[in-house]
């Protein structure tokens, strides 16, 4: 196997050591695409474990930064990322009155018992859309 980087292929110890298993057991390389990863012999094994702890700390040190930011932003009532939830305006903290009702008859039809189908079928008929084609 051919990887771009071995934190491509992975950033888990774990998975690194069943890719080891994989590669002693059918003596079949995984290389990167420099050629300066080799799995086969035991220097390229301990280069790549060594590879794949620092990127799993760097894994753990970015997700770490965004929970705290994304925390932050909460704490201070500002939405986080993505396109709009459909409903809301682009400032994700306003309703859009048209796309609100549409919701709200939604889930009052749901209530009555109607199939979450028949509604679907309905604003496709309708040409109601998602916030990303809208």
């Amino acid at each position: 196997m051919i990887v771009y980087d071995i934190d491509r292929l992975t950033r888990d110890p774990r998975h690194l050591e069943d890719a080891i298993e994989t590669v002693e057991h059918y003596h079949r390389p995984i290389i990167d695409i420099t050629g300066t990863l080799d799995l086969l012999p035991d220097n390229g094994r301990a280069m790549a474990r060594v590879v794949v702890a620092m990127a799993n700390k760097q894994s753990a040190d970015t997700a770490r930064r965004v929970r705290r930011n994304h925390k932050a932003r909460r704490d201070r009532g500002i939405p986080v990322g993505g396109t709009r939830p459909f409903g809301w305006q682009g400032d994700k903290r306003i309703l859009d009155p048209t796309e609100a009702k549409h919701i709200r008859n939604a889930v009052k039809r749901l209530i009555e018992g109607a199939s979450w189908h028949a509604t679907v079928a309905d604003w496709n008929r309708r040409g109601i859309t998602t916030s990303v084609t809208a």
